[in-house]
């Protein structure tokens, strides 16, 4: 019995560090074999992994707190740029241009996987970091852990409704098929109890309308796709994270 709960515990040790090696660069040492399921496993802990960004974040804008908001603010964006590595960004644009280019189902996948980044693809990157650097000038650090985390918690929900394209295969099937009740628990219950413990003049119209946004992108995506890739996934974090930091700035401002 024992060792049963012992392996449990380091399988889900592994799972958590499989994804954050994947989904930052922390820079984090294991000497275990790579098992896939464990891998596709760590999807549980995004929203986990969202807050450690967020918190690392927050603790860089508290330690610059006598700069100008706007310095502060960009060099916020590059410190989360380094921490994710751009990862989401690429689906923010290969998304942007097979979506935005108005082309049918099998086109759109032509140019999703396209190498080359268009105009589309472009202008959706711009815009995401004018509007996120714009946000954390004007938030203090607290607020701005929330958005990594909230971005996260949203995505991990709307994957607990969506299903791969039929008949492809991408990095992102594993993961979202992975997905299930245990998922969608631990998507709304971290964010929650974040808020009632640490925010609790946020109040849920911020959270509840992150995670209704990551629904209706991800139903947007299946209409496009056919389901939801993980180019998609990136996707909706990159748009969910200033919606929510927004969404917070509203709230802030009544």
């Amino acid at each position: 019995m024992r060792s049963k709960i012992f392996s449990a515990i380091g399988s889900e040790m592994r799972s958590f560090l499989l994804m954050l090696t994947f989904l930052t660069r922390i820079p984090v040492k294991f000497s275990f074999k790579i098992r896939q399921r464990e891998f596709h496993r760590g999807i549980f802990y995004m929203p986990l992994i969202g807050g450690i960004i967020g918190i690392v974040l927050g603790v860089v804008g508290y330690l610059m707190h006598f700069m100008d908001p706007l310095i502060r603010a960009v060099i916020l964006w590059m410190v989360y740029l380094w921490l994710t590595g751009g990862l989401h960004l690429d689906g923010l644009s290969d998304l942007s241009d097979g979506i935005f280019s108005n082309r049918k189902e099998e086109d759109l996948r032509r140019v999703i996987k396209d190498s080359h980044i268009g105009a589309f693809g472009v202008i959706a990157i711009v815009v995401n970091i004018l509007l996120t650097v714009a946000l954390f000038s004007f938030m203090g650090p607290a607020y701005i852990i929330l958005g990594p985390l909230l971005s996260r918690s949203g995505v991990l929900f709307a994957m607990g409704f969506s299903s791969y394209p039929k008949n492809q295969q991408g990095l992102g099937k594993g993961v979202i098929e992975a997905t299930g009740l245990r998922t969608l628990l631990m998507s709304t219950l971290l964010p929650v109890v974040i808020v009632l413990i640490f925010y609790p003049t946020v109040i849920f119209l911020p959270l509840f309308l992150t995670f209704m946004g990551g629904l209706f992108l991800s139903k947007w995506i299946t209409m496009k796709l056919g389901g939801l890739t993980g180019d998609g996934i990136g996707f909706i974090i990159e748009v969910l994270q200033p919606l929510s930091l927004f969404l917070i700035y509203l709230i802030n401002l009544s």
